[in-house]
């Protein structure tokens, strides 16, 4: 695992070293009060890092902490269930990843 691992990192090493090159032309960013010059590869590079930091944090706000309210009400159900009631000892809530 520590292998498949080390490729995948390369492989995107590899990537923007890729960029990079290809795209080396010289830009300037300007905002309302400053600019920044930089090679167009670099703003690639940053351009699709933003874009991946987005889409996680949208998927998490999204589908995963709603899923993961829903699984502790469960468990909170299943833990009144059992108080209440005698169920055998082995039905213990659990998180979802068996």
């Amino acid at each position: 695992m520590k292998i498949f691992r080390l490729l995948i990192m390369l492989l995107f090493l590899l990537v923007g070293l890729v960029i990079g090159v290809l795209n080396s032309a010289e830009v300037t960013l300007d905002f309302m009060f400053s600019s920044v010059r930089t090679t167009l590869g670099m703003v690639i590079v940053f351009t699709l890092l933003a874009g991946l930091i987005i889409g996680s944090s949208l998927v998490l706000v999204v589908a995963l902490i709603p899923t993961y309210s829903k699984l502790r009400r469960a468990n909170k159900v299943l833990a009144q269930m059992r108080s209440a009631s005698s169920l055998p000892a082995d039905m213990h809530p659990t998180d979802g990843l068996h």
